[in-house]
């Protein structure tokens, strides 16, 4: 049982109906608390202000997550766009001129560089197989430095007595279908009527 004084100034007190202790008085007989004219207790966690967000998160909806966990705007300028694994690859490369020279003689044909040796009766086989050595030099320097990209082109370079094996080695490059870039240094004159109208 509380003291008649604390029952008169209205400290202590129990709300008739639920039990529970009725909030304090400020001394003018009106309790302090959720009544019409005292103080509002705000929640936290719930305010709006600020750009914070109903879930409690003080980070709002600042940031490319916001509060929701979804991605952010795909318009943001910060979001870099997805692009193909090949055409990244190659942007993130540098492309390197590449000239492989082919020097046809009497005895077969020399590549630089790396100096392969391809004797007449191997080049006249089966298989082409200077277009698959010119191939593979290509290869073997990107492998070396994989980031670059070789842009590769072919100088053939006749030397006396190599009209034959220029002749060889030139259809083996056209029918084998390699599109690279051509140029031509003869000391055979001969080798000029190969392809009439100046092509080689």
């Amino acid at each position: 049982m509380a003291p008649l004084e604390n029952l008169a100034s209205g400290r202590g007190a129990f709300a008739p109906s639920s039990g529970e202790p009725a909030s304090p008085s400020d001394g003018s007989g009106q309790s302090v608390g959720s009544g019409s004219s005292g103080r509002k207790r705000v929640p936290l966690g719930n305010s709006s202000a600020g750009g914070g967000s109903t879930s409690g998160n003080p980070a709002g909806d600042v940031g490319l997550g916001g509060s929701s966990g979804q991605p952010g705007n795909p318009d943001d300028p910060f979001i870099l766009p997805q692009e193909n694994a090949s055409t990244l690859d190659k942007k993130l490369k540098v492309e390197v001129p590449m000239e492989i020279v082919v020097s046809c003689g009497p005895n077969g044909v020399v590549l630089h560089p790396g100096g392969y040796r391809i004797s007449p009766g191997a080049l006249k086989g089966k298989g082409a197989i200077l277009a698959k050595e010119l191939r593979s030099i290509v290869r073997l320097r990107q492998q070396v430095d994989p980031m670059i990209r070789p842009r590769p082109s072919i100088e053939f370079l006749v030397e006396p007595g190599g009209f034959d094996t220029y002749h060889e080695a030139r259809r083996q490059t056209v029918i084998s279908g390699l599109d690279w870039p051509v140029s031509l240094q003869v000391a055979d004159t001969k080798v000029l009527d190969f392809f009439p109208g100046g092509r080689f």
